[in-house]
């Protein structure tokens, strides 16, 4: 019987199947294979599912292959985590990829943290030209919770490692009707219970490509607004710095006008819901 692997690399992927061969061969040149790769198909209506079937047989590590009715990222990351089988959830989003040492560079890293009460270690992105995304880690800073590094200003996207069993405890919140949800909500629910660490380490190679999800940032919270709601409610909470929770109070009413019907308890204070309205129309014209 062969042991479980160390790491999931986990792809949710949506009409994507034209990307995925770059990342697969980017997963075949890697120089420490100890690792499957999951795939959740959140509902793909192209050739993504027999591409994925025409791989399994020869690939040199594990595939996993679900498909599951569309319903959004958030909810396909909550599939993953019950499939996987690593210790660790390494997302590689369809369009990105991998250098052929990331996994071994990675590996050591992931070792040392393996306490209960360390729930991610994070890393470098680099583009597809090679220049770094967003800047390095402080290392004469302190952090010890993911919400940390957004405190001091590091908000650009990162390669993140989350422990399995901290991503089963921990399972995003799904909306009725809204099948959009920032990967943030789940960051700031780990920073309630765990600890992150922070490394200065390259391996991730991403691509934003148009129509993506970041590219759509604005459209989908509008559409999904309970949902932005959480997340800032969660950041007024969270955040330290006085400009970081008036920014998420503001954020909150914001996209409470965008749900009128929302029926919940608020614990942000009005008094930020004039400001609110006034971004609210500048969204709704934009929008138009």
């Amino acid at each position: 019987m062969k042991n479980d692997p160390y790491i999931t690399i986990f792809t949710p992927t949506y009409n994507r199947c034209a990307l995925l061969q770059r990342l697969y061969n980017s997963l075949r040149n890697q120089t420490c294979k100890e690792f499957e790769w999951l795939i959740v198909d959140d509902g793909s209506t192209d050739a993504t599912e027999s591409y994925i079937n025409s791989l399994i047989q020869n690939s040199p590590f594990s595939i996993v292959y679900h498909r599951q009715s569309n319903g959004g990222k958030h909810r396909a990351i909550n599939t993953g985590s019950m499939l996987a089988s690593g210790c660790w959830f390494l997302i590689v989003d369809s369009d990105d990829c991998l250098s052929c040492d990331a996994i071994s560079d990675y590996y050591p890293y992931l070792i040392k943290n393996e306490q209960d009460s360390i729930g991610s270690v994070s890393f470098l992105i680099n583009d597809h030209n090679g220049f770094l995304v967003g800047d390095l880690f402080p290392e004469n800073k302190v952090m010890a919770r993911y919400t940390d590094m957004w405190e001091l200003g590091c908000f650009a996207d990162r390669a993140d490692a989350v422990k399995v069993s901290a991503l089963r405890d921990i399972a995003f919140p799904e909306f009725p009707g809204e099948n959009f949800l920032s990967e943030s909500a789940f960051w700031l629910m780990l920073a309630e219970k765990y600890q992150s660490r922070f490394y200065n380490v390259h391996g991730y190679v991403c691509q934003y490509l148009p129509g993506g999800l970041s590219s759509k940032s604005l459209e989908n919270r509008v559409l999904c607004p309970k949902g932005a709601m959480f997340i800032y409610e969660k950041q007024y909470q969270l955040f330290t710095s006085k400009v970081l929770k008036v920014k998420a109070a503001i954020n909150f009413w914001r996209f409470f006008l965008h749900a009128p019907d929302t029926d919940r308890a608020m614990i942000v204070p009005l008094i930020f819901a004039s400001i609110a309205g006034l971004i609210y129309i500048r969204d709704r014209i934009s929008l138009r």
